[in-house]
């Protein structure tokens, strides 16, 4: 009888010890006048666009392209929702930190010039802290994107930018090059929508993680229209370069985001 109090009186004290719950911040940007978020999302910008610029002039290999036809490659570009998700985490006692970034859509964003020679990621420079972010048929993952009241039918978020953010920190924790139980911060060029969150909220869960998310407020906001005009004023330097192949030998890169407020008062 003794033995079985004891027993009771433990499992009340388990019970009763506060579990540690991962928190959970967003902060929404109409205006972003210290570039707070603007400047990891050009980070982000930058690591695709740069990337897809050189991968479409490869596959053009010297030929011309109407402006039209260009257009249509030029607004997957500039059009698709980015993110730099900073993942903060101990390893060996050691504070470490890793960028992934991530661009919403295809792996190869749509050109118009029929099937790719070459994947895009192939020109895409990542290193040990910065990372591409992207899905993989062998991901073993509970993490899945979930369908949105009103959605077309087809999966349209299995290629959103946070799922692919989240699967490739959750493989690399898989892998054991992360650990669990860090810290995210977030930085996304749009809203996320009802199954980004429900899918950041699980990966919070079951990781342990804490999650700050700041965004940009809808495409209306002055810090979302900022944003888009220094992609297509980027993406417009890429089709000069393709109309005019004898001037600089690379598109010019996008602006860092000091020079944001000025080129868009401009």
């Amino acid at each position: 009888m003794k033995r079985r109090y004891l027993f009771a009186a433990a499992l009340s004290f388990i019970v009763a010890q506060p579990i540690h719950a991962a928190e959970w911040k967003t902060r929404a940007f109409a205006t972003d006048p210290k570039n707070l978020v603007m400047t990891p999302l050009l980070d982000a910008f930058r690591f695709h666009a740069e990337a897809a610029a050189t991968w479409y002039l490869d596959e053009l290999n010297g030929a011309l392209v109407s402006r039209t036809k260009f257009e249509r490659f030029g607004r997957a570009v500039s059009s698709a929702t980015y993110g730099a998700f900073e993942y903060t985490y101990m390893k060996d006692g050691v504070r470490q930190t890793r960028v992934y970034y991530a661009m919403s859509g295809p792996d190869n964003p749509f050109t118009a010039l029929g099937p790719a020679g070459r994947p895009m990621a192939d020109f895409i420079a990542q290193d040990s802290t910065r990372i591409h972010a992207h899905l993989r048929t062998s991901d073993r993952s509970s993490l899945v994107a979930t369908e949105v009241e009103g959605d077309q039918p087809g999966g349209q978020h299995q290629r959103d930018a946070e799922l692919k953010a989240l699967r490739t920190i959750e493989r690399d924790m898989q892998a054991g090059v992360v650990t669990s139980g860090g810290a995210l911060h977030a930085f996304i060029s749009q809203p996320m929508c009802d199954s980004c969150e429900h899918v950041m909220h699980q990966f919070s869960a079951q990781y342990n993680v804490d999650v700050n998310v700041d965004y940009l407020e809808g495409e209306l906001s002055e810090a979302y229209r900022r944003f888009r005009t220094i992609a297509n004023r980027f993406m417009d330097t890429v089709l000069v370069h393709i109309r005019h192949p004898e001037g600089p030998g690379h598109p010019t890169p996008p602006p860092s985001a000091g020079t944001c407020a000025r080129i868009y008062a401009q």
